[in-house]
């Protein structure tokens, strides 16, 4: 089983290019790309995507904002993470 940071591992290259094409994913979607990827909790999604953005550089945005839910909602537990 796959710990949360070798998931943020993987998830960070796939965010980056969802930012460069200028677009939003969901965990669906993420899924989809990342078929390993087991099913996760809200609270395990939001320590992922804690997880991706902690390693940012100073003035690099936030990865953790394209993952939305529904028609393109912010992620329920964004403020937290951010």
């Amino acid at each position: 089983m796959l710990t949360a940071p070798e998931i943020a591992t993987g998830l960070r290259p796939l965010l980056e290019q969802t930012a460069r094409a200028g677009a939003t994913t969901s965990w669906p979607a993420i899924r989809k790309r990342l078929p390993g990827l087991p099913r996760l909790h809200r609270d395990d999604e939001s320590v992922i995507l804690w997880l991706v953005d902690e390693d940012r550089q100073d003035g690099e945005p936030l990865l953790s904002a394209l993952v939305t839910v529904g028609d393109r909602q912010m992620h329920p537990r964004f403020p937290a993470i951010a």
